[in-house]
């Protein structure tokens, strides 16, 4: 709904719930089929609610961009073992909207 507003100029979202937690079937895309402006989604690879392979599967329109953060939950929070942090993809995040706000 944001996006429609004529101020807004792109839009972005940490860890869309493309489906309720445990439904992979009932999803919640179809409003992002019609979006015209972008709307970057920073996604965990293993988001409950919207894995990697469950999310490329979707074919999502091109103005959505969902960027993927290397073995991060909904949260976009890896786990120790990866050898990532959650602070380490939060920077990347905050680049990659820098370098779209600017």
């Amino acid at each position: 709904m944001l996006l429609s507003h004529p101020a807004v100029s792109a839009g972005f979202v940490f860890g869309y719930p493309f489906h309720p937690l445990g439904k992979p079937d009932s999803l919640r895309a179809n409003h992002l089929m019609d979006l015209s402006k972008p709307l970057h989604i920073f996604q965990g690879e293993r988001d409950p609610m919207g894995s990697l392979p469950e999310v490329t599967e979707y074919n999502l329109p091109p103005s959505v961009h969902v960027h993927w953060f290397e073995d991060g939950d909904h949260d976009i929070k890896p786990r120790k073992a990866s050898g990532f942090t959650q602070i380490q993809h939060l920077d990347h995040i905050a680049q990659i909207i820098g370098k779209q706000l600017s």
